[in-house]
């Protein structure tokens, strides 16, 4: 399931003070342990990200995701097209611990120029908690 379709064990928000953006963490339940995922979001929701602004971390992510790519440590995923959204995806060529897939996603809203970017384990990995440091 999505994250965001299952409740949160465990969350934690990081952030300079008076910053832009924070990172997103959070753990659901899987199996004996938990997963993880971790975005970049806008503080402030209320005020969306302007057009230079989407267009400015798109790019740095493109750039990440290149430099990845081109040091062969990470693949581009196949990702099926979606009117009005220009995303990529890409994950580790070498599997984490049991096979786990840790899988990047960026994506632009080309009306509303909202950008996400999800770090997440697929499902089918479970672990420890990094954030409570026990199982679910």
């Amino acid at each position: 399931m999505p994250p965001s379709s299952r409740p949160t064990l465990h969350a934690r928000l990081l952030s300079h003070p008076g910053g832009r953006y924070v990172i997103e963490e959070e753990e659901f339940a899987a199996g004996d342990g938990v997963e993880r995922s971790c975005r970049v979001a806008i503080s402030d929701y209320r005020i969306g990200p302007t057009k230079r602004e989407a267009a400015v971390l798109y790019y740095d992510f493109l750039q990440l995701m290149t430099g990845l790519l081109m040091a062969e440590t990470h693949w581009q995923s196949v990702a099926l097209p979606i009117p009005k959204l220009a995303f990529r995806t890409f994950e580790p060529r070498e599997q984490r611990y049991e096979g786990c897939v840790v899988r990047t996603i960026g994506s632009i809203s080309l009306e509303t120029h909202d950008i996400t970017v999800t770090t997440a384990e697929i499902s089918g990995c479970s672990g420890p908690s990094m954030l409570s440091g026990s199982t679910a």
